[in-house]
């Protein structure tokens, strides 16, 4: 666009350039047309010389000639062309070349030749083509200098910044900042990625949440599986020792020594310390002491003579009611009998079950704890 525009106004300015240069050469001639004929009819060489010569002071003319017939008048060249003459003038492109006839009362009196040389249209060509090119240079460079500044700016600014958010939120960084002012295209693609990052953040979120539920699932999981292990592990020690009682029952007929295993199973399956079995006596509706395990000699005497009566203490109050009687701490029953001699020998808890046969009431089980609490469930069912 630039060279086309160049092109034009070179062109422009030549033909300009042409025109009035030729314009000039005609004005000299019409001037001769009409100044030279009187001084050429009285043969005034003299006059003839000078309007040549002041011919001259436009620089552009370069030779003038006048002649009367075959007779030069008077004849000025320029002293680049002494040896030239006019037909070389009229065969070169450098020059423009006009003869014209002076004529006096209708008659010929003279020819003048004129001659201009097109070497300022040169010179005025070669500085219209150096401002041109180094207007055109200045404007591309311009052009190229608020290029790269608006495209460092506006573009590769954003882009580097946008690309360093991108790399941050690749790292793991979620709460990079991202520039989202921008309503051009940069902008756009950078609300896109700050979409996109709220995405990955709510899938991040929800990823963690159902990690957190798997988590849990499986830690529940776990405690199910220990507890059922327990549980397992439990039964398969009730059953090894229901497998022993029942096999000492059957290999032996001293009922002291059953029921001295039945008393060190059951307070080995129910995690306690000590254990008794109290036979029940109708007639007097008493609990005697038949079989211990891990009782001292003074617990002993202290409960056989506190005389355990239906109803009182633990066993004799889970016999009255056929159901399991629990104390979780001894020492916040201030009035149970053999309180100060529990609380002598170390125990807290203590557990109490009717034995019964077809609902008719024959003893009661009772094991001790040192530790204080309830007791859980399956030890109360077993």
């Amino acid at each position: 666009m630039f060279v086309s525009f160049a092109a034009f106004a070179v062109f422009f300015n030549v033909s300009k350039m042409e025109g009035e240069l030729e314009q000039r050469l005609n004005n000299s001639l019409e001037l001769a047309r009409i100044s030279l004929p009187l001084p050429l009819w009285n043969v005034d060489h003299d006059v003839v010389k000078d309007f040549v010569k002041s011919l001259f002071l436009d620089k552009s003319i370069v030779y003038a000639k006048v002649l009367w017939g075959n007779l030069v008048i008077t004849e000025k060249k320029h002293e680049k062309f002494q040896q030239k003459d006019f037909s070389y003038f009229e065969s070169s492109p450098a020059f423009i070349a006009k003869a014209s006839d002076i004529m006096y009362a209708g008659q010929k009196v003279g020819t003048i030749q004129l001659v201009m040389s097109r070497e300022i249209i040169k010179k005025e060509l070669i500085v219209n083509i150096s401002v041109i090119v180094n207007l055109t240079l200045f404007i591309i460079v311009g052009i190229a200098v608020t290029s790269v500044f608006i495209s460092k700016r506006y573009i590769s600014r954003p882009l580097l910044e946008l690309q360093d958010s991108a790399t941050a939120i690749a790292q793991g960084d979620l709460e990079a900042f991202i520039d989202t002012s921008s309503t051009d295209e940069i902008g756009s693609l950078a609300k896109d990625l700050d979409v996109m990052r709220d995405s990955i953040k709510q899938l991040f979120g929800e990823l963690s949440h159902s990690k957190d539920k798997l988590e849990e699932y499986s830690r529940t999981l776990e405690q199910k599986v220990e507890v059922r292990t327990q549980e397992l592990a439990r039964s398969v020690e009730e059953l090894k020792a229901l497998g022993e009682v029942s096999q000492a029952v059957s290999s032996t007929l001293d009922l002291q020594k059953v029921l001295a295993m039945i008393v060190s199973h059951a307070a080995e399956l129910s995690g306690t310390e000590s254990g008794a079995i109290y036979e029940f006596d109708e007639a007097s509706e008493e609990f005697q002491l038949r079989a211990t395990h891990r009782m001292s000699e003074e617990l002993i005497q202290a409960i056989q003579k506190a005389r355990v009566k239906l109803g009182v203490t633990a066993v004799g109050r889970a016999g009255k009611n056929r159901e399991a009687v629990q104390i979780p701490d001894i020492l916040e029953e201030p009035t149970y009998p053999t309180r100060e001699i529990m609380k002598q020998e170390g125990f807290r808890a203590l557990l109490a079950v009717p034995l019964l046969r077809e609902d008719r009431l024959i003893g009661g089980l009772v094991v001790r704890r040192r530790a204080p609490g309830e007791f859980q469930k399956e030890t109360v069912d077993l």
